[in-house]
């Protein structure tokens, strides 16, 4: 986020404070924010930007919705290893393995925000950094639960008060279950999606990410997308009729058309129909026609 924040043309179109600390001449201050790009992507990101300061030290890390979760989610961690083996000690601290910079994180490449528990139960302290900066910011009395709790409240304010930038799809109340014997042993970040007569398999948070991607250098995110249907008999079409075309919502732009599509086996002896594409970044409706059905799922491609 902190990239898309400082590209030309990006400007600030949301904000609401939700916490300012002030302690022993150190202070933050956490703001929901949105971000838009109207120029060359007409796109928008939702999160947060945390301003640390610290006798004239200065530290600036934005997190956008994924990487604020991701932190929430290890500051509960940090509150959850301390409550079963209690407070570090004076000289000790504890942090959460998403923080640590020896696992291989794709996100360490990023200035987000790290955390340390620091001290004993008499004398503790929160401790933030940048990651990938030296200085540190220390506020005595200051728990994990105090900080998720308010990014937390950030998180909801955005939901509430801002409209999503991309309606991506999400897992359904009801998810669909491929019928016997088609595979259906998807990961906990993949949810089964369609009906008997045309489905597929789709990521949790409906996000394509650019900078993992192999065309990422040529400006567009290139994937195979595998669909099913029941009955589906490879032998007579090997080249299955199946359409698959985007169409971007955020912005007017040329449909997208998928590649034609071959007839493959996915970990089972029944047969999926795969077709590749090449998407840039943006908001996109992707729409496959087979056999009279049809199917659409939204997405969102971003750096």
């Amino acid at each position: 986020m902190e990239a898309f924040a400082n590209r030309q043309g990006v400007r600030t179109t949301w904000s609401n404070e939700i916490a300012r600390w002030q302690q022993d001449g150190t202070g933050l201050v956490l703001v929901a924010i949105v971000l838009e790009d109207d120029a060359r992507l007409a796109r928008k990101i939702r999160g947060v930007k945390i301003d640390l300061t610290s006798d004239g030290v200065k530290d600036q890390v934005y997190l956008d919705e994924r990487a604020t979760e991701r932190t929430r989610s290890a500051l509960k961690e940090i509150s959850d290893a301390v409550a079963l083996t209690g407070m570090p000690g004076v000289s000790g601290c504890t942090g959460a393995k998403e923080f640590w910079p020896g696992y291989a994180w794709p996100w360490n490449k990023y200035h987000e925000l790290n955390v340390n528990f620091c001290g004993d139960s008499k004398n503790s302290e929160l401790v933030l950094y940048g990651r990938g900066k030296p200085e540190s910011f220390h506020f005595p009395g200051r728990t994990p639960n105090i900080l998720a709790e308010i990014l937390a409240t950030a998180m909801e304010i955005l939901k509430q008060r801002v409209p999503e930038a991309c309606p991506v799809t999400k897992p359904p109340a009801q998810p669909f279950v491929p019928p016997p014997p088609y595979w259906t042993n998807n990961g906990p970040d993949q949810f089964w999606y369609g009906t008997e007569s045309l489905w597929t398999l789709l990521g949790v948070d409906g996000v394509w990410h650019m900078h993992s991607n192999v065309s990422e250098n040529k400006g567009f995110y290139t994937t195979k997308l595998t669909y099913w249907q029941r009955g589906f008999d490879w032998r007579k079409e090997p080249k299955p009729a199946l359409t698959v075309n985007a169409k971007r919502l955020d912005r007017e732009a040329p449909i997208v058309a998928a590649d034609p599509a071959n007839a493959v086996f996915v970990t089972t002896d029944k047969p999926a129909m795969m077709t590749g594409i090449d998407i840039p970044i943006g908001c996109w409706e992707i729409t496959a026609r087979y056999s009279g059905h049809s199917l659409s799922f939204v997405v969102s491609v971003e750096p």
